[in-house]
């Protein structure tokens, strides 16, 4: 729920770190776009998300699912050697030499790899959540790109999580699925 809390950098931070003391693990968002910030016109990075926490993993996704940020602690997990070779069609972003937080295109992986996967109730609870906000603004249909949003859940699990909801009378929003075979 990046996208309703990014205004600024500021204020993405800010509820960043309201949303740290929620639960314990990785903090994961997405939606942000830098575009749109108020305060600065760049992309987060390492330093920023380390505001957050420097003790708990940080990964952010923007909201066009090309380039995501981690902060210091994610980096610490990913223990990339000191000289390390770009992966093909993808970027590791570097200041004088050190990942800066900034990942791109095949490069996600690299972080998706160390993320936990949600469970099917995980995500159903997800679709749930995202289903009430939907009905709060009087929205009852949508299109979402869910089958490629989790890369280490295959698109099969995604799809009983609705069929389930559907089946529980649960579903109060009609959801037009983008089936993306290639999503990279």
């Amino acid at each position: 729920q990046l996208a309703q809390h990014t205004k600024s950098l500021a204020e993405m931070l800010a509820y960043l770190k309201e949303k740290a003391t929620d639960t314990e693990g990785w903090i994961v968002g997405r939606g942000w776009n830098q575009d749109y910030f108020t305060d600065v016109k760049r992309m987060p990075n390492r330093y920023d998300l380390d505001e957050v926490s420097t003790e708990r993993p940080i990964c952010i996704v923007r909201c066009c699912g090309h380039g995501l940020v981690v902060n210091s602690k994610a980096l610490e997990l990913l223990n990339l050697p000191e000289s390390f070779e770009q992966p093909e069609g993808g970027c590791v972003e570097l200041e004088e030499g050190v990942p800066n937080g900034r990942f791109y295109d095949n490069a996600l992986d690299l972080i998706y790899a160390l993320i936990p996967a949600p469970t099917k109730n995980d995500i159903k609870n997800m679709i749930l959540t995202a289903c009430k906000k939907l009905n709060s603004y009087g929205i009852t249909s949508c299109q979402t790109d869910d089958y490629c949003a989790f890369p280490n859940v295959d698109w099969s699990v995604i799809h009983e999580a609705y069929k389930e909801l559907e089946a529980e009378g649960k579903l109060t929003v009609r959801i037009y699925e983008q089936s993306n075979q290639n999503y990279r």
